[in-house]
């Protein structure tokens, strides 16, 4: 059986993949963070086992994303711990293993950096600056200013399976198979690494499960891994990491520091910003430039001024990359301007939703738009109104208020505090400005004369919602059934790129390009003989023009909007804060299914109040603590007690939803947390030890 027809099946791990005969793979580890590699130790090997080394590579030692690399296999240097250095391939797996066990590298060690909040000029990667107006004039002449710093921590993936693949040379075809949101990135990888035209390399899809952008550029890496195997054994050949190997080694959230600095005026109201961001981008900084574009798109979250200054700068550190994860840049940018504004709030003693409405972008305010139509509803202050209705917001938000101002001041409060917290947010659907005319999205539809339909394209999804989104479109626009309407599987050789599965390109672009397909054919069909196909290829709209240097207008496609809730009561004896309950209202375009919308919302409050407040994911002299382990892969590690998700009926595009409470719930939660405690909470996770810490301090 071949690997397609494995695949064919469904629900296939790459790690399920057998072949008789097939070698397994282990990867040789750096366990420095920055040295020389002055030699490998290795017992003598027995015939059957391989060790090979950077330069057994055929082709060129590089994995390339936009432009930004990093090695296949350690060229002679390490600049992280758990970088790959070598390979072992052989029959057995428990020799594989235990041989590896005896392999030692000799090092030449150097001096690793860790620190990015007090970053050296040689540890900027990239950096950007932008004022606007007289930033420094008008802070001067504030009626108030109000100063914070705010952190956010490394976040673990947790996908469903740790990183695998599987290549095998069929044919005079390298085939290829692993977990991947991008097979056409891992198809021109595996390429040049092995030193094949590309049409004799080829990649399809393992099951993904549920990866929050964990699997998008790294499964390239394994990829290339397994590919080198199998050719030099001329064997098929079977990569798959342990779980603690995923854990402590691959690509996790970039951790960020953001200190605002904002002066306000005689009524409380924002009149010049002054925002800087350091985030960490690991030994190896890949998608910096989509990271600090959204740095500053967010920066100043949803809040109007005309007085700003901006510097956002990417720093270099020796831990393993840092880097995608769901709401990449976004999420850390909105948690620190969210909270902000919460700290304001206090400061100016003003009530929350009534602040953020007086100082909101003035396009997102009720009103009419530049076109002299009224605005339509859904809008960020409908949205706020809605859930602060449903939540009692403000009736809680006083009464809570009332307790805290009666708790002595100083020390652990006996009595359990309790605490309500709302933040607003955005999320943008594909790349961020022009980023979308550095990929080519295609879609490929045809109708046979039988009028059968297949959907030919790389978009890979969590579970099969979006392919019966897809199916029922394309049925309802050509008039055929259901079952009439079959995606082919995905192989890079037969299906067109469609470029990242990631940042929502899926629901917000691929959707138009698979409907805009249809509608041709629609046309066609009846003048035109079938069968009939039709490609689309995405093309962004002339009039999102936005870029760092000119951060105005509209910065994406489309623009999905949600305001959130978040209500804790904080335990005196474990300083736990218990979520009672998270309530987010969206306006994300057109839902498809209800049902599957809510799941995916859902799923990202878990994983984001996780994030907020118990995956403390940490360093230690570089290594990540394998301490987190048990609490990051614990299924109920941060459940509230109960969810309420709402839709805003709209008959505009989809929109990407699935990273909204990622870019608001932790700064809902950490707000609810502050007024809970009667401490300012501006760190995430907001483990107990911290809330201890917080609640001891004078």
């Amino acid at each position: 059986m071949s690997v397609g027809d494995t695949l064919k099946s469904g629900g296939i791990f790459t790690g399920d993949i057998e072949r008789p005969g097939m070698v397994h793979c282990v990867t040789i580890r750096s366990r420095r963070a920055a040295a020389r590699i002055l030699g490998i130790d290795a017992p003598t090997l027995p015939r059957d086992l391989t060790l090979l080394t950077a330069r057994d590579i055929p082709g060129a030692n590089t994995i390339d994303v936009y432009g930004e690399t990093m090695p296949v296999l350690a060229p002679g240097k390490v600049t992280y711990i758990g970088e790959p250095v070598a390979l072992l391939a052989g029959p057995s797996p428990a020799s594989v293993l235990s041989t590896a066990k005896q392999i030692e590298l000799r090092y030449d060690e150097t001096d690793p950096v860790f620190t990015f909040e007090t970053a050296s000029p040689e540890q900027i990667v990239r950096e950007h600056t932008f004022v606007r107006g007289t930033p420094d004039e008008t802070m001067s002449n504030a009626s108030q200013v109000v100063e914070g710093a705010y952190r956010t921590g490394v976040q673990e993936h947790m996908y469903n399976d740790p990183f695998a693949a599987f290549a095998e040379l069929v044919d005079g075809i390298l085939d290829v198979a692993t977990a991947t949101q991008w097979p056409h990135h891992v198809a021109r990888t595996v390429a040049a690494v092995t030193g094949r035209p590309i049409a004799t390399c080829r990649v399809r899809v393992a099951e993904t499960g549920i990866p929050l952008d964990g699997k998008l550029w790294y499964p390239a890496l394994p990829a290339c891994h397994a590919a080198i195997v199998a050719l030099v054994c001329g064997r098929p050949a079977r990569l798959v990491y342990t779980r603690i190997e995923d854990f402590l080694y691959t690509p996790k959230r970039s951790p960020a520091f953001v200190r605002h600095t904002t002066g306000l005026d005689e009524n409380g109201d924002i009149n010049a910003m002054d925002v800087e961001i350091l985030f960490d981008t690991g030994a190896y900084p890949v998608f910096t430039d989509e990271s600090i574009s959204r740095y500053v798109h967010a920066a100043t979250g949803v809040y109007n001024c005309a007085n700003t200054r901006l510097r956002v700068a990417a720093v270099r550190t020796n831990h393993p990359p840092l880097n995608v994860f769901q709401g990449l840049a976004t999420a850390q940018a909105s948690f620190a301007a969210e909270s902000h504004a919460a700290r304001i709030v206090e400061v100016a003693q003003a009530e929350p939703i009534e602040w953020r409405t007086r100082n909101m972008h003035t396009a997102t305010r009720p009103g009419r738009d530049k076109q002299g139509r009224d605005k339509k509803p859904g809008g960020p202050i409908e949205l706020m109104r809605r859930v602060a209705e449903v939540s009692d917001f403000r009736r809680k938000y006083a009464a809570f208020e009332l307790q805290k101002k009666r708790r002595p001041e100083g020390g652990v409060e006996v009595d359990a505090g309790r605490g309500i917290g709302i933040a607003v947010c955005t999320q943008g659907t594909g790349l961020i400005g022009r980023g979308e005319d550095n990929e080519t999205t295609t879609v490929r539809v045809r109708m046979e004369q039988n009028g059968t339909v297949e959907v030919s394209c790389a978009a890979v999804a969590e579970g099969s919602s979006l392919f019966r989104l897809w199916r029922r479109q394309v049925a309802e626009i050509l008039s055929v059934k259901d079952d009439d309407v079959r995606f082919r599987p995905i192989d890079t050789l037969t299906v067109p790129d469609t470029g990242p599965s990631a940042f929502s390109r899926n629901a917000g672009i691929v959707t138009k390009l698979v409907t805009s397909a249809c509608d041709a054919i629609q046309r066609r069909r009846f003048r035109d003989p079938l069968p009939i196909e039709v490609k689309r290829t995405y093309k962004l709209p002339a009039g999102v023009r936005w870029s760092p240097e000119k951060p105005l207008g509209d910065a994406y496609a489309h623009t999905a909007w949600a305001a959130c809730v978040v209500e804790v009561e904080t335990n005196s004896v474990t300083f736990s804060a218990r979520v009672r309950g998270v309530w987010i209202c969206v306006d994300g375009g057109e839902i498809g299914s209800f049902e599957n919308a809510y799941r995916s919302v859902e799923r990202s409050i878990v994983a984001s109040l996780g994030w907020s407040s118990t995956e403390d994911v940490s360093f230690a002299a570089g290594a990540v603590s394998r301490i987190a382990y048990p609490v990051v892969s614990s299924p109920h590690r941060a459940r509230p007690d109960s969810i309420w998700v709402d839709f805003i009926a709209s008959s505009e595009p989809i929109k990407g939803i699935g990273e909204l409470p990622a870019n608001c719930v932790p700064a809902a939660y950490c707000a609810a947390v502050t007024q809970a405690t009667g401490r300012y909470v501006d760190t995430i996770p907001a483990t107990p030890d911290v809330i201890y810490a917080y609640l001891e301090e004078e």
